[in-house]
């Protein structure tokens, strides 16, 4: 368990984890050390207790409204307000998270949730939804 709740950095925005945006990683990067060493944070090889964060699905087509197997679940807003809750659970926990390993499906455009997929017996393809 984390010694504290870590604060959330200034630069995170959950308005944004909904949306494709381009990251500053220089900037990023330099924020990082001084919020890690602002906070103690060590480098992970050093951890003597490791812990994983496996991360299940956390790709685009899932996480991002209108991509197109986007979760919105009974909210409209499910795997949205899901991501927010994991990068502040992430930002807080960072001081014992020795690794994070997403894993994402990996789609084609021949798959069965496709309309090219489906092909009725005059070798038409339905409207794609």
């Amino acid at each position: 368990m984390s010694r504290y709740d870590l604060p959330i950095p200034s630069h995170f925005d959950p308005d944004r984890v909904g949306q494709i945006w381009r990251v500053p990683y220089q900037k990023r990067a330099e924020d990082a050390k001084k919020w890690a060493t602002q906070h103690g944070i060590t480098p992970a090889f050093q951890d003597t207790f490791r812990i994983c964060l496996l991360m299940v699905d956390v790709q685009n087509t899932f996480c991002i409204p209108g991509f197109e197997l986007f979760v919105g679940g009974r909210s409209g807003t499910a795997a949205v307000d899901d991501n927010q809750r994991l990068c502040k659970f992430i930002y807080r926990n960072l001081d014992v998270i020795t690794q994070i390993c997403p894993t994402m499906d990996t789609h084609y455009a021949v798959q069965i949730f496709h309309s090219i997929f489906l092909v009725n017996e005059q070798g038409e393809h339905p409207a794609p939804s």
